[in-house]
């Protein structure tokens, strides 16, 4: 359906990014391991293989990557949201560590998005935004950034759509 061309449009738009269109097959095996090897026996095997190959040609790019699925996870589109969830999953072996690693690089990537034209992706940076607050709040970082925060997500708060509009005032609510 409609929302696998959505996840297809993502994974092609991630690797193209990277200058590695020939890396969404690599994107496409990672996001559809769970449904294609969970009931099977070599599911361990097949999955670490397929990581650990991916993982040699992703090194040089992973500080574009992981901010982009970390905050694809908050698509609001369901499919997307699982997908990058899974690619999420198989790449990162300590989600917290990780995160932490990529931090500066997440914020940058959600700042300068929550700004886009799409409004899937403005919602999608304000949960992501949302989120790191709300899991982070110790953090250096976090503490520092949070003026900007605010100021973006009231921004979102009186954006055109519905949608957004709602989940800025929901992780406005919940940053308080």
């Amino acid at each position: 359906g409609g929302g696998n061309l959505t996840t297809y449009k993502e994974l092609c738009s991630l690797a193209s990014d990277m200058g590695q269109p020939e890396m969404i097959y690599q994107f496409m095996h990672l996001s559809n391991h769970s449904t294609i090897w969970s009931d099977r026996i070599g599911a361990a095997f097949g999955v670490g293989n397929l990581v650990k190959c991916a993982g040699k040609e992703l090194e040089p790019y992973l500080a574009n990557i992981i901010p982009r699925i970390y905050r694809y996870q908050y698509d609001p589109n369901l499919k997307v949201q699982q997908s990058m969830s899974n690619i999420w999953s198989v790449m990162v072996a300590k989600p917290k560590d990780t995160v932490d690693k990529y931090l500066k690089e997440i914020i940058s990537d959600l700042k300068t998005n929550i700004h886009s034209r799409m409004w899937r992706t403005r919602e999608s940076c304000s949960n992501a935004l949302g989120d790191l607050v709300r899991t982070r709040t110790h953090n250096d970082v976090i503490l520092a950034e949070m003026p900007e925060f605010w100021e973006l997500i009231l921004k979102l708060m009186d954006d055109i759509k519905e949608s957004v509009r709602k989940s800025a005032t929901k992780n406005f609510r919940g940053a308080e």
